[in-house]
């Protein structure tokens, strides 16, 4: 790394449509250099301004009005408008995931109705209360296309100056918009390796300064924390879940879903499948989201015995009850 760039190796180099959706660790954090979310998510669950800078809501809550903040540019020039902002929505709410189904928010925002009082002004109306508003305009990273028909435009601290994939590997160089910021690299490379052990190979023979996601690596025996390397730890937000909700059946029962969930070492599992690179989850989301910190939850204890005696119970058998959300390790 010189004073000026920085390279970085990830498991994958892309810049998805606007229409796209993906939670893929390294696209996100591509993402997060060069665009910019319409509010910021907090852990704890609380927003902070983005490219909206401030909002406000009717006393009923299912109005809302957000604006955007002074400056607001695209990296080729272009004013970044409430329109723009509007279409971006509506593009991501019409797309479909890897399998074919709606974005999950499109559910929430299908009677909602989104318009652009004007230039720097979003408005969204929804029939009923909405407070979660907040919590999903954070996953909105507004881009537009650029002359070439990539998706590299954003309004973030970074510009992509350059865009290639090749059989599905991609590179990128992305330089820092204001130069006159201290601190922050001006050049950042992102170059791609699907293969963890070989992107810490690439830390260790000098060329990568930083190799993110080593918790894929396939032999996790890699991921030592050797001294001479500066490592970090950061969770995710993202939980890993198994549904057992049904209405028929024996998981139609909540006392047979807590019984399956007692019967789970997640201790174990975290200790020797994942080496230590995981968390025991409280409930079927992150911990992080609003609300979860002052519940105080905790994991379910693994209590194989516990299993056993709710298995005996009549309770489990019924299969004619509503499917409940159950709540997993």
């Amino acid at each position: 790394m010189t004073a000026r760039t920085l390279r970085i190796a990830l498991e994958n180099v892309d810049f998805r449509l606007p229409t796209q959706v993906t939670d893929d660790n390294s696209v996100v954090a591509l993402k997060s250099l060069a665009f910019e979310p319409l509010l910021r998510w907090q852990p704890g669950g609380l927003a902070k301004p983005g490219l909206f800078h401030r909002w406000e809501h009717s006393d009923n809550g299912r109005v809302w009005h957000f604006h955007i903040r002074d400056n607001a540019f695209f990296h080729d020039g272009k004013a970044c408008t409430a329109s723009d902002i509007e279409a971006f929505i509506n593009g991501f709410l019409n797309s479909r995931d890897y399998f074919d189904m709606p974005w999950s928010y499109a559910r929430y925002l299908k009677n909602a109705i989104i318009s652009s009082p004007d230039d720097k002004t979003v408005r969204i109306e929804n029939p009923e209360p909405f407070a979660d508003i907040q919590d999903i305009l954070c996953e909105f990273y507004p881009c537009r296309m650029d002359k070439d028909g990539k998706p590299i435009l954003g309004t973030g601290k970074y510009r992509v100056v350059e865009f290639e994939r090749q059989n599905n590997v991609g590179k990128a160089t992305l330089h820092r918009v204001d130069k006159s910021e201290v601190g922050p690299p001006e050049v950042i490379i992102a170059i791609q390796n699907r293969d963890g052990e070989r992107r810490l190979e690439a830390l260790r023979a000098g060329v990568v300064d930083v190799a993110l996601n080593l918790e894929r690596a396939d032999d996790l025996t890699v991921v030592n924390f050797d001294p001479t390397l500066s490592w970090g730890r950061v969770t995710s937000t993202l939980s890993a879940m198994f549904y057992l909700n049904t209405t028929k059946g024996i998981f139609s029962s909540p006392e047979a879903r807590l019984a399956a969930n007692l019967a789970v070492d997640n201790v174990g599992l975290v200790r020797d499948v994942f080496q230590g690179l995981a968390k025991p989850s409280a409930t079927i989301v992150s911990p992080y989201h609003l609300g979860s910190e002052t519940a105080q939850l905790s994991p379910i204890p693994y209590n194989a015995a516990a299993a056993k005696d709710l298995l005996k119970t009549p309770g489990h058998r019924r299969t004619d009850r509503t499917s409940d959300t159950t709540i997993h390790a």
